[in-house]
């Protein structure tokens, strides 16, 4: 139910394809409304997009993976 990354954090959003966890934060410029998404993997850059751009699932609360 959490749809806005305040505060920021993991989120699920869905970028016209697949679902993906990024770490969502507002942008240094709140007047313009925009939102850093950010990945763990080094290899995805930064991107940045206005709130309207991208459907946010909602926030990750828990996590589990096999060691």
């Amino acid at each position: 139910s959490q749809k806005r990354p305040s505060p920021p954090g993991i989120f699920v959003v869905f970028d016209g394809v697949a679902l993906a966890a990024k770490r969502l934060e507002y942008s240094d410029k709140p007047a313009m409304r925009r939102i850093k998404i950010l990945s763990d993997n080094r290899y995805y850059s930064p991107d940045e997009r206005t709130l309207e751009d991208i459907c946010i699932v909602g926030r990750v609360v828990w996590l589990a993976r096999a060691m």
